[in-house]
């Protein structure tokens, strides 16, 4: 009998801000594919994404009011310890020898997996972990030849098949949670509008009181 792993989600990010979209898709898929923990890992940079973030000290004091209280979510610092570019393969090999008895479980939106190939050794993510594809409102999941490969060999429909081995199945999540950006609150708080609802209050609150995203992004 195969023994069963215990999954451990990974949730990365600028969170930039964190806002509810984010706490809801994490907490869907701890509840429905029982995963015990989701550790949010918020990145030092991007290496896909140019524009300038909030300051490190801003992003992570935000997803701590964020979580406050949530035993099921925890906040993960490597990357941001690690001050380079932050590389997913890195972060998962990391994880992998510090929970050699966990199942990774790698959390993504159907747009950041349309665009994984331009990620540094993507195939090797799958030596690494599963991977948990969340599919979001407005952003169709573009299937291209390479991911139409993956899906057939490692796709699974069951949760449990995440508990059976360490890597290398593909879930397809449909989440309930709505269509929230973080870009859109950026622009809505520099153009003075007030997004009140899309971020938890303390949250909006902290971006305030410390005057973040007063400034246009130029594009």
């Amino acid at each position: 009998m195969t023994a069963h792993l215990t999954p451990l989600g990974i949730l990365g990010g600028s969170f930039d801000p964190v806002h509810y979209g984010h706490l809801r898709i994490a907490l869907e898929i701890s509840q429905t594919l029982n995963i015990p923990q989701i550790k949010f890992i918020p990145c030092q940079q991007q290496v896909l994404k140019s524009y300038p973030p909030a300051p490190v000290k801003h992003r992570l004091a935000m997803l701590k009011i964020a979580i406050d209280a949530m035993t099921c979510f925890e906040i993960d610092e490597r990357e941001i310890q690690r001050n380079t570019p932050s590389y997913m393969v890195e972060t998962l090999c990391s994880l992998q020898k510090e929970f050699p008895n966990n199942a990774l479980c790698l959390i993504l939106g159907s747009d950041a997996v349309s665009m994984i190939e331009q990620w540094y050794a993507w195939e090797s993510i799958f030596d690494l972990a599963h991977l948990i594809v969340v599919s979001r409102p407005h952003y169709p999941f573009h299937e291209t030849m390479n991911l139409k490969k993956q899906l057939k060999v490692r796709q699974v429909t069951k949760a449990d098949a995440l508990t059976q081995s360490k890597s290398g199945k593909i879930f397809l999540f449909s989440s309930s949670a709505l269509s929230i950006a973080s870009s859109d609150i950026r622009k809505q708080i520099a153009s003075h509008k007030n997004p009140k609802f899309l971020l938890p209050d303390a949250v909006l609150q902290y971006i305030y009181d410390h005057h973040l995203y007063e400034e246009s992004e130029s594009l």
